[in-house]
């Protein structure tokens, strides 16, 4: 996870504010537990992002025992991104 615990608490907590600001939106529920699941979902994003990352090396790592010669992050990248569009991920 490339964002620390409170990193990511103090993102939540701006986007609550920069929500609550617009004055558009009535919670239904509690701040805290709004908060709380903004928090969850921005983790929940980034645990993703990191598997993706993790199966793009694996299969990188199956071309290189090959033998390929290969540029090896413009090779990650592809193959996160045809993961990305197999998986119909937004990242």
């Amino acid at each position: 996870m490339r964002l620390k615990k409170e990193q990511i608490q103090k993102l939540s907590e701006r986007i609550l504010r920069a929500l609550k600001e617009k004055d558009q939106l009535i919670f239904r529920v509690p701040e805290n537990k709004v908060l709380d699941k903004i928090n969850d979902v921005i983790t929940a994003d980034m645990r993703a992002e990191d598997d993706l990352e993790g199966e793009a090396r694996r299969i990188l790592d199956k071309y290189k025992a090959s033998g390929t010669d290969i540029d090896e992050r413009q090779m990650l990248l592809m193959i996160k991104k045809q993961l990305v569009k197999e998986k119909k991920l937004v990242l």
